[in-house]
């Protein structure tokens, strides 16, 4: 590639506002193969234009997304949101921060550490793929489960000896801070009325 179509390239991926992408994105935006896009991609990533996160997934290096704005990039074309013990945080539920940014997805389990940091996906049926919002943060936006579903989805997760101990975050005290009525809603629609008799 030559400088002047290195640049080019690199000109209109910041034009098209995408700071976290796909290889299909970034062939859509520059309307080329996916074989001369991953070429290209990999020419910017050795003059640290820009970055891989995973197989097939890239960063604007100038960019600085937000690490939660990655999120259902690196799930796509599964639907993912933060959940978990991570969006308790968010929501100020929380305060000890785990080491990894906990995903919910219905695509398989993984474990990505990038350089937005460590990302743990946590399958879950396809059927609960539901009870996030997005939100805004600066120029970016991800998925963030609801306190609630966050809660279920722990719940959910634990029935794996895995993710067992996950249930120790679900206090007594942790459930009266939810909106008892938005949790009663999220528990049903689940099939999980069992936990409402922990409050």
């Amino acid at each position: 590639m030559t400088r002047q179509s290195a640049s080019e390239a690199l000109r209109i991926l910041q034009l098209s506002g995408l700071r976290v992408f796909t290889l299909r994105d970034a062939a859509t935006q520059l309307g080329r193969s996916l074989t001369t896009t991953a070429h290209r991609l990999m020419y910017l990533s050795r003059q640290a234009l820009v970055k891989p996160l995973r197989s097939g997934v890239w960063m604007l290096t100038d960019a600085h997304p937000d690490p939660l704005e990655a999120v259902p990039v690196l799930t796509a074309p599964w639907p993912g949101y933060v959940s978990f013990h991570s969006a308790l945080v968010e929501h100020g539920l929380l305060s000890q921060i785990p080491v990894d940014i906990m995903v919910a997805s219905a695509r398989r389990a993984a474990q990505w550490k990038t350089p937005l940091g460590s990302f743990r996906l946590i399958q879950l049926p396809p059927a609960w793929m539901w009870g996030y919002i997005m939100v805004q943060r600066g120029s970016g936006r991800f998925p963030l489960a609801e306190p609630e579903k966050a809660v279920l989805d722990i719940w959910q997760a634990s029935g794996t000896w895995r993710y067992r101990s996950w249930r120790r975050v679900v206090t007594p005290t942790l459930i009266k801070q939810l909106n008892a009525k938005q949790l009663k809603v999220f528990a049903r629609r689940a099939g999980m009325d069992m936990i409402l008799k922990s409050r």
